[in-house]
């Protein structure tokens, strides 16, 4: 039985060409191997410590991610002044974070009904 080169499109045999014959697919790209996918303990551990950032890590819900992340710093910050500067201050820091929470949920709740229901 011959051995030889097949066109993974076609299934063509394609011994000496750079394109394929029957399909015209370009033979000398490679297929770029799939990326590793995401640790589930690690985005759960980043989670834990850093509210959003196993979102970021996985790649998925970046709005998300990208909301709790920032609602955990301004969260620190307000606790931060609490406890150095001024608890009015802080106080009012923290209730802005209560409000960016509430709209980063209400737009992940909306964005994610969004695409459950959409045909």
């Amino acid at each position: 039985m011959a051995t030889g080169k097949y066109c993974p499109r076609c299934g063509f045999r394609v011994d000496d060409f750079y394109f394929c014959p029957a399909c015209g697919h370009n033979l000398r790209l490679r297929a770029k191997p799939a990326p590793s996918p995401p640790n589930p303990f690690v985005a759960a551990v980043l989670n834990f410590i850093f509210l959003g950032a196993g979102y970021l890590y996985m790649r998925k819900r970046l709005k998300l991610g990208v909301g709790l992340l920032f609602v955990f710093f301004l969260s620190l910050l307000g606790v931060i002044t609490m406890q150095l500067e001024n608890a009015g201050i802080g106080l009012l820091i923290l209730a802005i974070a209560d409000a960016a929470l509430s709209l980063t949920l209400a737009i992940d709740a909306y964005e994610t009904a969004k695409l459950s229901f959409s045909s």
